[in-house]
């Protein structure tokens, strides 16, 4: 069994997914989960759910989400989980069948897709920063522990990157499975919340990289790089303060590894993120900062 978990973000985008779904000639393979991101899209899911005779559409309430996400993952009894989002569509009728034809023993496939953007056409594998249009192992999922523990939108680039230090099979297929439609996310952030929440995702994928005994060097300069991307985002505001107590935090790990990070890559984060936006704080200073009470 394959299932299919539909984020949706907007009803009115949904039904052509689930349609999409529907179609498919291997129907009788596939679980279908759909995830709303706001309690107030269930009473319109409800009305599709009638509407196309859906039996195993799972609707959940905003706080529970990813707990149920990962308790699906973890105790599923489907092989695989392939993700989707409203507005997307799985490309034709075939998809599904193709991903069972060419998933032989890969932990992630990635099929091509159909990019359909400000009416700029093109094809394209994906380059796994994004989980959707993916299809995962559930096994693989499960054995490394792997699992979205905050909110799902944000965090596709870490939860493929913890998939790749695990050395995955990953099978990159020509065939067309998946269409992308649909480019504006439920979330909408400002730049410090955007900044906040990318030093909580990052904090957390530091602590699974320790829990996985990973190279010293490497956590040294993951840390390392948070610190210089907040540093450039740099900012008087009282907001900002909330940012300071989260990077103090990281840097009690960074204190474990921060004789292991070498010139060589300090340079080359320094060189990546280098902007014109530079605070009226020099970098050493704001380090001082984040690195004592």
């Amino acid at each position: 069994m394959i299932s299919v978990i539909i984020i949706n973000e907007n009803s009115d985008d949904l039904f052509k997914t689930l349609v999409s779904v529907y179609m498919q000639t291997y129907i009788e393979k596939v679980r279908l989960f759909v995830i709303n991101f706001d309690k107030s899209l269930n009473k319109k899911t409800d009305i599709l759910k009638k509407k196309l005779k859906v039996n195993e559409t799972y609707v959940l309430k905003e706080e529970s989400l990813l707990d149920k996400i990962n308790d699906f993952i973890n105790n599923s009894d489907s092989e695989y989980v392939f993700f989707a989002r409203s507005g997307d569509v799985l490309f034709d009728k075939f998809a599904i069948e193709n991903i069972y034809k060419e998933m032989g023993e890969c932990d992630i496939f990635s099929g091509n897709n159909y990019i359909n953007k400000v009416g700029n056409e093109y094809y394209s594998n994906n380059d796994l920063t994004d989980i959707y249009g993916l299809c995962y192992r559930i096994s693989f999922l499960v054995k490394n522990d792997l699992y979205f523990p905050m909110i799902l939108d944000y965090e596709k680039k870490e939860f493929n990157e913890l998939a790749m230090y695990f050395y995955p099979i990953i099978y990159y297929s020509n065939v067309l499975i998946y269409q992308k439609n649909n480019f504006n996310s439920f979330y909408q952030q400002n730049n410090l919340e955007g900044l906040s929440n990318y030093v909580d995702r990052r904090n957390f994928f530091i602590e699974r990289m320790f829990a996985a005994d990973a190279p010293k060097d490497y956590i040294a300069a993951e840390i390392f790089d948070v610190f210089v991307k907040a540093y450039y985002k740099y900012s008087v505001s009282s907001e900002y303060r909330n940012i300071i107590g989260k990077l103090k935090k990281l840097n009690e790990k960074y204190e474990r590894v921060a004789l292991y990070l070498t010139n060589t890559d300090k340079i080359r984060i320094l060189d990546t993120n280098r902007s014109e936006n530079i605070p009226k704080i020099s970098l050493d200073d704001f380090l001082k900062e984040v690195q004592h009470d």
